[in-house]
């Protein structure tokens, strides 16, 4: 019942405590802003630039692997099979979602909440999170999917989806879920798009500085969606919302918006990538205590920090071959890591670029920078 609670203004002032009055009014004043329905690729063909997504789900670019879906008849189905899966996808209190906008350390953090769950052990997916099966421990020709998935993309590519559906309804808890998703095409309904309802699950969500995550997508782009304009192209480009899953400020602010709502206290763990790197132990130790796991021994730590380092990582992502959820290797991967560092947009922007990006950042993140929201290196 408390799932169809609609927070307006009468209700908050009677039920729930007044700093979620400022929540409301903040989502109020700038909802207008907010995923706002795109057009197919307008800036992109102005641009003469190659990099489209596979489809629009509520005017949000998904981008999904083109050859893929051209060859199974998908390519024109993107909306309608996220939104089915959206409809029927059973999310339990127990799930847990790392989500992100992209290149904002979700592959990491993946990485790190395996390791903390396996204490330490990475064999089960040769240390590279982006593996979709496990092998079982106890049957070695067994497999099953790993505890660690992207749901939404492997109902996609799933050639039977109600035997996915099936073997993912028989994962133990707790279910942890890689996600991209804006948080109003969150599954089961997490929330719709202006009033935020109470979170079903619980969520760490990574953000970072934006100015590095629009470098580091530049090169993603090139690699995995074969982009060919310039990095100029490029930040004009990411400032639209004809990037992988929107506008990062569009994305950043509505999971902000839902993460200061009391009603979800508990639910949602914030994390910055800035803090990963800088503050290591601590930020690990947060992420350990979402996850219910109270103690931290020094060499559990030690275990996570060394198997989730860039070097690490990088290396298990060049040696060892990808697979899709039903085993198979997956062909033409793309290596994720390239630099994994901070502030790497100073090599990247011009004076002009660093201008304007500060202009709009500051407009758009006005509000919820008063509410507690900052971001280092900027």
């Amino acid at each position: 019942m408390m799932n169809d609670i609609l927070f307006n203004t009468e209700a908050l002032i009677k039920a729930i405590p007044f700093v979620c009055l400022t929540t409301y009014s903040l989502l109020k004043r700038n909802r207008k802003n907010l995923f706002k329905p795109q057009k197919y690729q307008v800036l992109t063909r102005k641009l003469g630039v190659r990099y489209g997504p596979s489809g629009l789900v509520e005017g949000i670019p998904f981008f999904m692997d083109r050859e893929y879906f051209k060859s199974n008849g998908r390519i024109n189905r993107t909306e309608e099979i996220i939104t089915t899966f959206n409809s029927i996808l059973s999310v339990r209190e127990t799930d847990v979602f790392i989500n992100t906008f992209p290149k904002c350390g979700t592959t990491w953090t993946n990485q790190i909440v395996l390791l903390l769950l396996f204490k330490g052990d990475s064999s089960s997916w040769k240390n590279n999170p982006h593996n979709w099966v496990v092998i079982n421990k106890k049957d070695k020709k067994s497999k099953s999917l790993t505890p660690i998935t992207w749901p939404a993309r492997q109902y996609f590519f799933s050639e039977n989806r109600d035997v996915f559906l099936k073997s993912f309804e028989q994962l133990s808890n707790p279910r942890i879920l890689k996600s991209h998703m804006p948080i109003h095409l969150m599954p089961d309904k997490h929330a719709n798009r202006w009033n935020l309802k109470i979170l079903k699950g619980r969520t760490i969500y990574v953000t970072r500085n934006p100015k590095d995550a629009l470098v580091s997508m530049f090169y993603h782009a090139q690699r995995a969606w074969k982009f060919n304009g310039s990095f100029s192209q490029w930040f004009k480009l990411w400032l639209s919302n004809e990037i992988e899953f929107g506008n990062w400020f569009d994305h950043t602010i509505a999971w902000w918006y839902a993460y200061r709502l009391p009603a979800n206290k508990g639910k949602i763990l914030w994390i910055h990538y800035e803090d990963l790197k800088l503050n290591n132990r601590e930020t690990i130790e947060k992420i350990a205590k979402f996850l219910y796991i109270d103690d931290v021994s020094d060499e559990l730590y030690e275990a996570v920090s060394n198997k989730s380092s860039f070097s690490s990582m990088q290396s298990g992502a060049k040696k060892r071959a990808w697979v899709h959820h039903d085993g198979k290797p997956r062909k033409n991967t793309v290596n994720f890591f390239r630099k994994g560092c901070i502030s790497d947009w100073k090599n990247h922007f011009s004076k002009e670029e660093n201008e304007k990006f500060n202009k709009i950042y500051n407009e758009r993140m006005k509000d919820v920078t008063k509410d507690g929201l900052v971001y280092k290196g900027m």
